[in-house]
């Protein structure tokens, strides 16, 4: 485990001489939380955090690999009264340090591991920041990108380009961008994001984001379209409040009340509440001993109105 901090930055020990050397993990107890609620910076503090670290175990080949510590958010189990810093990190008997919270829906910290992907197979542009009036990205916004450069309008003007900072991150095979997305007084404009990969005169993929919080939504999602009637089948769902390009709006407040119809039940809490958990939340659809047909969930939220899945149950 490596731990240590240089200048305010993860920094990794030099491998030991004579003996293979894998870091078991880094990043995730350096600050004390990563949730959705956060404050922006931390979020985005996260991903460029991991990306560090798989560059510097990247830099020297006596480095056996590097696991970052971790995946998902976890239960621990309440702090003892005696342990301050555990009070800090352990937010309602949960750890998370992870780059996907307990529902397992990808943090900004996750956005650099997708973007490792072949742009061949899936060009990726994620931006490790939210897009609105409340908490904008300043001078140094940063996209977890697989693409050769991005090209960055505002309101439909031109306004920069953005190439990986292969001089931080030359060791990690696709390193995040940079830009400036300072937006001087008002509203922010609208934000697109053209990403262009192996020298094509076309984008191969395009980021939208709005901060025109009139036409936010809820959205609701199933990992599997058919579960099976024996009882313990079932499928997640997971529900977040995004604007209108699908890009996650973490300020809402307010419950969302689930419901369900069909053979299957609902395993979650409900009605869910939203500003708790920073506008995301999940819960379980099982499905019924030897009940089969058509099921329906149905989030509904005060303010982003209505959003339904289908799920199928089949026989066993």
């Amino acid at each position: 485990d490596d731990y240590h901090v240089v200048d305010g930055e993860p920094s990794l020990a030099a491998p030991v001489a004579g003996v293979p050397y894998l870091v078991s993990e880094a990043v995730g107890t350096i600050l004390p939380t990563f949730r959705w609620f956060d404050p922006p910076a931390a979020l985005a503090g996260q991903a460029y955090a991991h990306a560090l670290v798989h560059d510097q175990a990247g830099s020297d080949p006596r480095y056996a690999g590097l696991i970052a510590w971790c995946g998902f958010d976890y239960y621990s189990g309440p702090p003892p009264a005696s342990d301050a810093w555990a009070r800090v990190r352990n937010w309602r008997a949960m750890k998370t340090p992870g780059v996907a919270d307990v529902f397992r829906v990808p943090k900004p910290g996750a956005a650099v591991y997708r973007a490792q992907a072949d742009p061949a197979a899936r060009p990726v542009i994620v931006p490790a920041f939210f897009w609105d009036n409340r908490t904008p990205p300043g001078a140094a916004a940063l996209f977890a990108t697989n693409c050769d450069r991005l090209e960055i309008y505002l309101d439909g003007e031109h306004h920069a380009t953005a190439t990986p900072e292969a001089a931080t991150f030359g060791n990690l095979g696709h390193p995040p961008a940079f830009a400036d997305l300072t937006v001087a007084g008002g509203a922010l404009p609208e934000l697109r994001v053209d990403g262009y990969a192996a020298g094509g005169a076309r984008p191969a993929a395009t980021l939208l984001m709005t901060a025109d919080t009139s036409r936010d939504r809820l959205v609701l999602t199933a990992d599997d379209a058919a579960i099976v009637a024996d009882g313990s089948d079932a499928t997640r769902i997971t529900f977040r409040a995004a604007d209108a390009y699908g890009n996650h709006r973490p300020g809402v407040t307010g419950d969302v009340a689930l419901a369900v119809r069909g053979p299957a039940v609902l395993i979650g809490s409900n009605p869910f509440p939203f500003g708790e958990s920073g506008g995301v939340g999940g819960a379980f659809l099982r499905s019924v001993p030897g009940k089969t047909g058509a099921v329906t969930v149905t989030a509904r939220h005060p303010a982003l109105g209505e959003a339904a899945v289908a799920v199928q149950v089949g026989q066993a």
